[in-house]
């Protein structure tokens, strides 16, 4: 049987080497907002009281490390070679991530919100919907480029962190009375 190879029109070496550079920054990005996720989401589970919820939280954490992992899959599946100095990228993702909490804590401060995990949650909505798209675009660049890895990569990423964008949505919406009007926490 024939190798099958996909076929992109218009685009000659030098306009996919080019896209090449362009996609190594991306992935750069995705991988820091994806840390700082993991690290917010772990930072918040010491911090939650209930036992379902902390076991919750506890399982997206692990699964939060297999997308951090899934960033290096994609560097190889696009053919990109990964920033060498990767303490960069992990050091940007504590401070992002480290700016995303004490950001959420003011906000919810604000808003009345009592209890540093249950302000948390709503950090974490957000954290996890940046980096969810961006996986999502990562896939879309693969689907440009013809590289049905990437998307056997991205995809089930992306559905895993659409479910968990319910949960944690679930979570902050179920103890909100609470943490707003009660004065308690999760």
């Amino acid at each position: 049987m024939a190798e099958r190879r996909a076929l992109l029109v218009d685009l000659d070496a030098t306009e996919l080497a080019r896209r090449r550079r362009r996609v190594g920054p991306w992935l750069a990005n995705v991988a820091t907002v994806q840390g700082s996720y993991r690290r917010l989401l772990v930072g918040t589970t010491r911090l939650v009281r209930d036992p379902l919820v902390r076991e919750w939280l506890t399982g997206m954490a692990d699964t939060a490390r297999r997308h951090e992992e899934a960033v290096r899959d994609l560097y190889e599946a696009f053919d990109v070679q990964p920033p060498v100095p990767s303490a960069v990228v992990t050091v940007t993702g504590t401070v992002l991530g480290a700016a995303r909490a004490v950001s959420g804590q003011v906000q919810g401060l604000l808003s009345g919100g009592s209890g540093a995990a249950w302000r948390n949650l709503r950090q974490l909505q957000l954290t996890n919907l940046d980096a969810m798209s961006g996986f999502a675009a990562a896939q879309q660049f693969g689907l440009a480029e013809g590289r049905p890895r990437v998307v056997e990569i991205a995809f089930p990423v992306v559905t895993e962190k659409s479910q968990q964008q319910l949960l944690l949505q679930e979570l902050f919406l179920e103890f909100a009375a609470d943490a707003v009007l009660g004065g308690s926490d999760v």
